[in-house]
């Protein structure tokens, strides 16, 4: 326990996740050790590759041979202590978001001051996407999973690897493969388990925001993010259970849906890796915010609410604005002083009742001054983060990989003022459909993210890092500070590299790929999207898997689950699939789906469903107007 709080504490000084989650957390008691009954019935188990490499990584024997020693047998333990019976989902950070990129390169330059004193040796720094290193230690993890499976030794009949060639965050990546397990329909008889909502589901990881991304996209409830080296748990399903228990400020069960949502997105308002936030003011706002949702006239408020993107044509999709009253209600407590006459007439004397009154009124003034201070535009700028990051969080796809933050110190001056100063349509971010495509080419490919991250030129490829060194253009990467000079020099420094230059494998870096789905049939016979060959050898490409979302789950008859909300997402639609939807012929009315064409849910009408075959619904959450429901008991 004392080894995960030091390692906790070591990833919240180098900024890594959203900004005070970790303590948060542990102030809560969130953070528990495993026992056995929890790993007794584990079903899915995901591994946040980076951060156990990360671990693996002993600056004591910084070599590639130790560490891929060390990482093996720590998937070893992790294999032993959580056997999973469905599947094993290994995810490998690929390229990040643009707005990212300051970070990565402020923590690669750490690893360079603890790298400097030792002349040989693999460094740190090569743990990172695009990097030749962590290419191979996919291909070699993935051919060890392989012939487990294929001999039988893994209990589970699938291994899922999204590797470093496939765009994204780890913890992106995860959210999107949580809402993929979930779609699954059928009897299991193609190897692949169908979804039962009391599945249980562990996720290795030592990143905070891990925690988050499961909050945000949580389509089971016996879900855990564990770490990698003490096996300290946080159960997501309790935390957001917690939230209708005890006596201050309890929330219903039926009230969950709307603020998992608005949880995901006052946490973003921290900050976190790729923008400056409010920081300890998002973890009041919270308590504010469930106070005020304890309220009567507040029951059914909600921060964040999905609008369509045009009304006359469902088939774009939704996108997320911001409720800016309820906003500047949560960020603006009303001061509690009691009124002038209830004062007058108190019974506890005059000098206490001045005082109550007199420390109101410096409340009262403290808000109006603060929202002097603030710049509505940051505050704007802000809201458009925390829902761009709230994008990646609920829907596992980045909305727009060239992001960037303003530069700004966020602050709840700001917010305050921005929320209110505007209306509704300005301080709401644009934020287009978050299943739809980027708005742009992916402006980094792995190759190129790597160059731009390192900071080392000894770590770069033998072509880059001879023409660092050699042409004067270029020998300023390393200390380049402004985001802006660094992507322009990385694309002319590319632009001199032709692909006789690289080795084989950098090549393959400087390409996109898609998942592996390596599946072990009831008959035996392994079947696989991408076959990994000898490292040496470029690998093939394979199609991306096709994701298809559908609609509610139920537990002992409470809507609490799928991600504690209804929510109907397709990719790829299907014309037999699109008619369930719509519920037209051949739809089975017992089926979820037909929750979408039911006239007499409410929900009906914050859901988009479409015939488009290329239609994209982003998820959705609805609150029933029915009674609230006694809290249901599910096993942790």
């Amino acid at each position: 326990q004392f080894l995960y709080f030091i390692g906790a504490r070591q990833l919240e000084s180098a900024g890594m996740g959203i900004s005070g989650f970790r303590k948060w957390l542990e102030e809560r008691n969130n953070c528990k050790r495993v026992s056995k009954s929890t790993t007794d019935e584990m079903h899915h188990l995901f591994l946040d590759m980076n951060g156990l490499v990360h671990s693996a990584y002993d600056r004591a024997q910084p070599t590639a041979a130790a560490t891929r020693s060390n990482l093996f047998a720590m998937l070893d333990r992790i294999y032993n202590k959580f056997p999973a019976r469905a599947s094993i989902n290994v995810i490998f950070d690929g390229p990040a978001p643009i707005a990212k990129l300051a970070t990565q390169r402020a923590r690669r330059r750490n690893y360079a001051d603890v790298d400097g004193t030792r002349p040989d040796g693999m460094s740190e720094g090569e743990i990172t996407t695009g990097s030749v290193f962590m290419l191979e230690l996919e291909n070699a993890v993935a051919e060890h999973l392989e012939k487990r499976l294929s001999a039988g030794t893994l209990p589970c009949t699938e291994v899922f690897i999204s590797g470093t060639r496939v765009p994204g965050e780890g913890e992106t990546k995860i959210s999107r493969r949580l809402m993929h397990l979930a779609a699954r329909r059928g009897d299991g008889a193609d190897g692949r388990r169908p979804h039962d909502v009391n599945d249980c589901v562990c996720v290795v990881g030592n990143d905070s925001d891990l925690v988050l991304h499961c909050v945000g996209a949580t389509p089971y409830h016996n879900l855990f993010v564990v770490h990698p080296v003490s096996f300290v748990m946080t159960s997501v399903g309790d935390l957001i259970l917690s939230w209708t228990r005890g006596n201050s400020a309890p929330l219903s069960m039926l009230q969950l849906p709307s603020a998992r949502i608005d949880f995901v997105f006052l946490t973003q308002l921290a900050g976190c890796d790729h923008y400056d936030g409010i920081e300890d003011e998002a973890w009041r706002a919270w308590h504010t915010y469930r106070g005020l949702r304890c309220k009567p006239h507040r029951a059914n408020a909600r921060l964040v609410t999905p609008v369509p993107v045009d009304a006359n044509k469902p088939e774009l999709g939704v996108r997320m604005q911001i409720n800016t009253g309820f906003l500047r209600e949560v960020l603006c407590p009303p001061v509690h002083g009691g009124s002038h006459s209830s004062h007058k007439h108190s019974t506890r004397g005059k000098k206490q009742s001045g005082t109550v009154f007199q420390q109101a009124r410096r409340e009262w003034e403290q808000q109006q001054k603060s929202m002097k201070k603030g710049n509505p535009l940051v505050g704007s700028n802000l809201c458009e983060a925390a829902l761009w990051s709230l994008g990646s969080a609920c829907f596992g796809v980045c909305q727009n990989f060239e992001y960037r933050w303003s530069g700004q110190q966020g602050s709840i001056h700001a917010l305050r003022k921005a929320a209110s100063s505007l209306d509704l349509k300005k301080v709401c971010a644009p934020t287009t459909d978050p299943r739809a495509p980027p708005p742009a080419p992916l402006p980094l490919l792995p190759l190129q993210a790597y160059a731009s991250i390192t900071v080392r030129p000894k770590l770069l490829p033998v072509a880059l890092r001879t023409l660092v060194q050699n042409d004067q253009r270029f020998a300023r990467l390393p200390s380049l500070e402004s985001i802006t000079s660094v992507l322009r020099t990385v694309q002319e420094l590319f632009a001199e590299i032709r692909p006789s230059m690289l080795t084989p494998m950098e090549q393959k870096l400087m390409s996109f790929a898609s998942p592996v789905e390596i599946i072990r049939t009831p008959s035996g016979s392994v079947q696989r999207t991408e076959l990994h060959v000898d490292s040496l050898d470029p690998r093939d490409e394979a199609r991306f898997v096709d994701f298809e979302y559908s609609v509610p789950q139920m537990v002992d008859g409470v809507e609490f689950l799928v991600p504690y909300e209804k929510w109907s997402v397709t990719l790829h639609v299907s014309k037999t699939l699109a008619a369930k939807l719509l519920g037209g012929e051949g739809a089975d009315k017992s089926d979820g789906a037909a929750a979408c064409a039911d006239e007499g849910d409410e929900a009906a009408d914050d859901e988009s469903c479409s015939s488009d075959t290329s239609a994209v619904v982003a998820a959705v959450d609805t609150e029933a107007s029915a009674p609230v429901a006694e809290p249901v008991a599910v096993a942790a």
